[in-house]
């Protein structure tokens, strides 16, 4: 494989372009699954882009799309306390209870809390409409 331009700069780690542009794309897909799937395409264009200018290797833009999509959805769980505890650091007031975004079809019983629910997402629910469009 040949580089198109010279190297620059250290390639002994994963990339961090690749790896905010896997996060911002997971992000987008846990919101809009149009949305999520030109995101994802722009990631893989910039992590083909970090090969193709030898700024890195493959398995570095490969672990860099892994962790990048992986910090997203292990942090999610965690957003409404974060989001609790920001608000009470700095003073703004926050609502009783956020909205969920439920579908008549789907709709769950009040005793199964998932943190992914809190969150406004399930697995089930972006699977689905993904899969639907």
């Amino acid at each position: 494989m040949h580089a198109i331009g010279g190297r620059a700069g250290d390639s002994s780690s994963f990339s961090d372009h690749t790896l905010v542009a896997a996060a911002a794309a997971t992000g987008c897909l846990l919101l809009s699954c149009r949305w999520g799937l030109a995101a994802t395409g722009a990631s893989l264009l910039v992590a083909l882009g970090r090969v193709a200018i030898g700024a890195h290797y493959p398995s570095d833009v490969a672990v860099a799309l892994l962790i990048g999509a992986g910090a997203v959805a292990a942090l999610l769980p965690l957003r409404s306390r974060t989001q609790g505890l920001l608000g009470r650091l700095i003073g703004v007031d926050q609502p009783a209870s956020a909205p969920r975004r439920t579908s008549s079809a789907s709709a769950s019983p009040p005793w199964s809390y998932s943190p992914y629910s809190a969150a406004g997402w399930s697995p089930e629910s972006r699977t689905t409409a993904c899969a639907s469009r």
